[in-house]
């Protein structure tokens, strides 16, 4: 039989074989198996650039893809040899390695490249299989793994928390790094997350222009009462934020919620009622057009509970959560960069019981529905220059939303970047030069 092995070349690492399999894909520990069918007329095969594209499972470091093994029985533990007998939680996982069909399988990070190796002795009798060993530092596109709970105290440790309308509300609040190119720019997320969704982004943002970011109550490192949440006074808390730190002009960039209290914004300063002036603006994924949104079943769910607080004990763990937020990325599942940001973001979720307050911040799809013309027509008319980046595979607020946007603000400024819901977690310097193409735009 073929059983080939070879280490990835480096002029290799940017071919799309090698990124199928690079970190983005498999998380990045440890070594990257991946295993793909070869043809049975080809007797040798020694290059990598020829090995077929494997259908890859991500998330795990070591990958078998293997197709028409013949099946040994199954329900016994497979041996390699001198390793001893396999664990229940190291087997190979997903579709069964054995029977007629294909599928990707994937094996626990704790199992080693030479046990899987090993693994052609197990099935002599198999089809020819071709086997590709590359380390993950050879691949080159792996950033390194995020300690979320490292992540929440440096933000926390960035973070002010100041009085507004008797609750306590985080902002962090960063000079320019160098000499200001522009106004602060005011920085607005969306749910259920926090302003910690643009650390990845923030220090470049704040290489020439001040940059202030807000924790609307009920969110992030901010206040969580148990009352109704609404973007009309989600708008009066920004304000409010605005007038403690002495802002007035500003660059406004907001994301998904946050786009709308960004509307609600736009069109109190076209009406000459907010202390904030808007030079730019740059919006990034939210449901603007909310009949064109693709809701997620969790949002459906919370959106049909009553407005309360959960009981206590109840609501998702960061785990859960972080699982939740990675499906919006894309590819999904995300390297272990975007994984890591997305469970620091999670652990502010659930801060101080925010996890149960969940379908009494939910409400704010309600009242989109109800105000889209006054927030989203904002968003539309404002004369403030307009900037969209946007991450083309996300699976909520998706596309058709932007090419809506484009037809009736033709001279807004649109990015699409290779990402889903958090762009600026995804592709954080992809995003950075998007925004600051806007806001220094002459």
């Amino acid at each position: 039989m073929l059983w080939n092995s070879t280490l990835v070349p480096s002029a290799l690492k940017e071919s799309t074989f090698v990124q199928q399999a690079n970190g983005r894909s498999t998380g990045g520990w440890g070594d990257a198996i991946v295993v793909t069918p070869v043809s049975r007329s080809r007797t040798k095969t020694s290059s990598a650039a020829s090995f077929q594209s494997p259908a890859v499972v991500r998330s795990w470091p070591l990958l078998v893809n293997a197709t028409a093994v013949p099946s040994p029985d199954h329900t016994a533990e497979p041996e390699i040899p001198s390793l001893g007998p396999v664990p229940a939680a190291l087997m190979l996982t997903g579709s069964t390695f054995h029977g007629d069909g294909a599928g990707s399988h994937a094996v626990a990070p704790t199992t080693t490249a030479a046990a899987v190796a090993m693994i052609p002795s197990l099935y002599p009798n198999g089809l020819p299989l071709a086997l590709l060993v590359a380390r993950t530092e050879t691949l080159g596109k792996n950033p390194p793994m995020v300690d979320a709970a490292a992540a929440v105290d440096a933000w926390a440790a960035r973070a002010t928390r100041i009085p507004v309308a008797g609750e306590q509300v985080a902002v962090v609040d960063v000079a320019a790094a160098g000499v200001e190119a522009g106004p602060p720019v005011l920085v607005i997320h969306g749910f259920p997350t926090s302003s910690i969704d643009f650390a990845p982004v923030l220090d470049r943002l704040a290489a020439g222009r001040r940059v202030v970011l807000v924790d609307l109550p009920g969110y992030g490192l901010s206040d969580k009462p148990d009352r109704a949440y609404s973007l009309f006074g989600q708008a009066d808390t920004v304000e409010a934020v605005a007038r403690d730190r002495g802002l007035g002009e500003v660059d406004l960039l907001t994301h998904d919620m946050g786009d709308s209290v960004g509307g609600e914004l736009l069109a109190r300063t076209a009406e000459s009622g907010s202390p904030l002036r808007v030079r730019r603006r740059v919006i990034a994924n939210g449901s603007i057009y909310l009949d064109l949104a693709h809701l997620t079943d969790g949002q459906k769910l919370l959106r049909s509970l009553p407005d309360e607080t959960l009981p206590e004990g109840a609501g998702p763990d960061a785990a859960a959560l972080a699982a939740t937020l990675a499906a919006l990325c894309s590819p999904a599942p995300p390297d272990r960069a975007t994984a890591g940001h997305l469970r620091a973001g999670a652990e502010l979720v659930i801060r101080e019981g925010g996890g149960r307050l969940l379908p009494r911040l939910i409400r704010y799809l309600d009242e989109r529905a109800v105000h889209e013309g006054r927030w989203t027509g904002a968003i539309e008319s404002h004369p403030a220059p307009l900037g969209v980046v946007w991450g083309r595979g996300d699976p909520i607020a998706v596309p058709a939303m932007v090419d809506l946007l484009a037809s009736r603000r033709p001279d807004a400024a649109v990015t699409w970047l290779d990402a889903g819901h958090w762009p600026m977690v995804e592709q954080p310097d992809a995003f950075a030069a998007a925004v600051l193409a806007t806001l220094d735009a002459p």
